[in-house]
């Protein structure tokens, strides 16, 4: 089985399948020098290990825009009403963000059952499903 290993930093040259969950979740936050590919392997690891990392501010960035891009596109809502319903949408997000803290490093971490790892990327089945797992 092919397992990469870290190019650079506290555990170069190490297995990502030796490197702390931690350190991983560390790296897919913030460095700079994590090219494309790496970083998909680490969030690979991380979904092996159970665990689904995501930024938080990019969670309410997506929600923001899409909430957004429906309300705007549904034609029985009238102009004043859709303003309204989007203006509340986007106060309670930020409500949301200013209550738990959530800045651009903030991460929302799905813990998946040991053995299943979840299934890493944008799509309706990470996010949002809860059933059997818990956000910490």
């Amino acid at each position: 089985m092919y397992a990469n290993c870290l190019p650079f930093g506290k555990y170069c040259g190490q297995r990502l399948t030796d490197v702390p969950a931690d350190y991983l979740r560390w790296l897919l936050r913030g460095a700079d020098q994590l090219d494309h590919w790496l970083r998909l392997d680490v969030q690979a690891e991380l979904s092996r290990r159970g665990v689904r990392f995501v930024l938080a501010a990019e969670v309410f960035e997506v929600l923001e825009e899409e909430l957004t891009a429906r309300v705007s596109e549904d034609e029985d809502l009238e102009h004043a009403a859709a303003g309204r319903l989007t203006d509340h949408v986007l106060e309670a997000c930020e409500a949301v963000r200013r209550r738990y803290g959530i800045g651009q490093q903030t991460e929302l971490v799905l813990a998946g059952r040991v053995g299943r790892p979840l299934v890493s990327g944008r799509g309706s089945s990470g996010l949002m499903q809860r059933a059997g797992h818990s956000w910490r």
